[in-house]
């Protein structure tokens, strides 16, 4: 009997997610289990003096059309390699915070996500989504890194900072 019965990958569409993704699925065929597909959005806004002004409400029904499309096709990849059991989750909010408390809510037993390669001044400044849910999760986290990560960690560096972080 397998530990793994329900495997969280969160998306953000890029080729580190779907490396990640790609690893979750055959993950997910091998022991049987339901895979979770996350992604979480922030609304844009820009803050004024006297208040703040949104999208139009189009523009931001558009935006949630794309992702929603976008977790529908990695819904129906999975299902395509052998996933039986796929659910998708589009959440509004702060994506490392909303990537751990819906894991956690869906009473996942693994998260699989990818890594972007930032280092140096990069991540200080960005931070890393990946290394926040690594450290707040309740379950184990696989941080995939995609090939184009590895290759530039693998590259030559002149940045000292680059050896700091």
């Amino acid at each position: 009997m397998s530990i793994i019965k329900k495997i969280f990958i969160p998306t953000d569409f890029s080729e580190s997610a779907q490396h990640a993704f790609d690893y979750g699925v055959a993950l997910a065929r091998e022991h049987a289990a339901a895979l979770v597909i996350h992604h979480a959005y922030l609304t844009p806004v820009m803050a004024l003096p006297d208040g703040v002004i949104a999208p139009p409400a189009a523009d931001i029904a558009e935006g949630l059309a794309r992702m929603a499309a976008g977790l529908e096709r990695l819904q129906v990849q999975a299902r395509e390699r052998g996933v039986r059991h796929v659910e998708t989750v589009l959440r509004e909010g702060v994506a490392w915070r909303t990537i751990v408390d819906a894991a956690q809510a869906l009473s996942c037993d693994m998260i699989i996500m990818g890594t972007h390669g930032r280092s140096g001044v990069t991540r200080f400044l960005l931070g890393s989504v990946a290394e926040k849910v690594i450290r707040k999760a309740h379950c184990p986290v696989l941080a995939v890194k995609s090939p184009a990560a590895v290759a530039l960690a693998a590259a030559p560096s002149d940045t000292p900072a680059d050896e700091l972080c």
